[in-house]
């Protein structure tokens, strides 16, 4: 009985951490993607980092908020 509870508990690890392996290296590709787009788009010194930079924080944070919500209805909830 405690072999089979173990094997489950071990593959839902392996699914959870999968899930969140994936969810990072989309979100970093992503946020990595819009930054340079940012980047390329404005044009002045100052003004081009920092208008680059809120571009990356914002869409970072609502992947990252979107990923969350997802991997919660999906695996924290059942």
């Amino acid at each position: 009985m405690m072999d089979i509870f173990m094997k489950g508990l071990m593959i839902s690890s392996y699914r959870v951490l999968s899930s969140i392996k994936y969810y990072m290296l989309w979100l970093s590709t992503v946020s990595f993607c819009l930054h340079r787009m940012a980047n390329n788009l404005i044009s002045e010194g100052v003004v081009k980092w920092f208008g680059a930079t809120l571009v990356f924080m914002f869409f970072h944070l609502l992947f990252e908020k979107l990923a969350f919500d997802d991997f919660k209805s999906n695996y924290l909830l059942k």
